[in-house]
């Protein structure tokens, strides 16, 4: 081996073995970390942090958004306080601070949680949970999940109003909302959509729209006495200039919110890999990760993977 290559080789082992040893001890003396939402498990942006030391702030900052944040370890401190105006303050000694520390929400806004206008004499039939944002799914033009609601009731119920809750909208978008009877397997927790019972007209969503959608139904659906529904919102177009074949990218199509379930009644398509395409039957996705986990790790999932469509149904006994 010539001379220069075997001193090259040399000279690379130490830069790296420097790099080393230059990276163990910032891990070792300097503490870094990252702020979730407990529930959600999605990050926090923006959290005041104060280091203090015997009680006394020793230095103060701010979190960013997708960034880890690194402590100061000029100065000497023995815990670490966190706080932002909607979460429940928090101090973490210095010998507990992890890379992931998680904050207890207190204030819950409008935007950030289904919201229920339901009356006095209105059943409501779906769940009014907070929000988890990354989970948000496009509306698509073919039939892939959606609610499974029952009627647990004796008498049947006239359902006159659907309400159902999206990001903000990049662009003007049409969509309908359906009702389909559904056929139980030879497999639980599996079915198969049958006919198609009921469906709303077009509704538009308009840009910059975002929220609660609320489509009052011209015509009653009679939901009888336990009778199932499998309701899904289903994408027609995107309408733009005129023309009805205008496809957005995927980050600008318009996405239907999620919430955290404690229900399992959110169904959707899964995908075989040995005939690579979409299953014609729809598994119960929470029941599926609720015996997965209890099967392969012997608990429950965290309630941020449990997580259903916010769709809401409004209805009264018919008469």
């Amino acid at each position: 081996m010539p001379l220069f290559q075997h001193k090259l080789q040399r000279s690379n082992k130490l830069k790296t073995l420097l790099c080393f040893l230059l990276f163990t001890q910032l891990n070792v003396f300097c503490q870094t970390f990252i702020v979730l939402d407990q529930d959600t498990h999605e990050l926090i942006e923006e959290v005041n942090y104060t280091l203090l030391f015997r009680g006394d702030t020793v230095s103060k900052g701010i979190t960013k958004l997708n960034e880890f944040t690194t402590l100061d370890s000029s100065k000497p401190y023995d815990s670490l306080f966190l706080s932002k105006f909607d979460y429940e303050d928090l101090i973490v000694p210095k010998s507990k601070i992890d890379t992931l520390i998680y904050l207890n929400k207190r204030m819950l806004f409008l935007d950030e949680v289904v919201i229920s206008n339901k009356r006095d004499n209105t059943i409501r039939f779906g769940e009014l949970n907070r929000f988890v944002k990354s989970r948000s799914a496009r509306i698509s033009d073919s039939i892939y999940g959606g609610i499974l609601f029952t009627n647990p009731h004796s008498k049947t119920i006239a359902v006159r109003k659907v309400d159902f809750f999206i990001d903000k909208a990049v662009h003007e978008t049409n969509v309908v909302i359906k009702f389909f009877a559904i056929e139980k397997t030879k497999v639980s927790d599996y079915i198969l959509i049958s006919r198609e019972l009921f469906s709303t007209d077009s509704i538009k969503i308009q840009t910059k729209q975002k929220g609660k959608i609320e489509v009052p139904l011209n015509q009653a659906y009679e939901l009888k006495p336990n009778e199932q529904i499998f309701v899904t919102v289903k994408l027609l177009n995107y309408p733009k200039d005129g023309k009805l074949n205008f496809i957005p990218d995927l980050k600008e199509q318009t996405k239907l919110k999620f919430q955290i379930s404690e229900r399992t009644d959110y169904f959707n398509r899964y995908w075989k890999l040995k005939i690579n395409k979409s299953s014609e039957e729809l598994i119960n996705v929470n029941a599926f990760l609720n015996y997965d986990y209890a099967y392969q790790f012997k608990r429950k999932p965290h309630k941020s993977m449990l997580v259903a469509p916010a769709i809401v149904l409004y209805g009264v006994f018919a008469e």
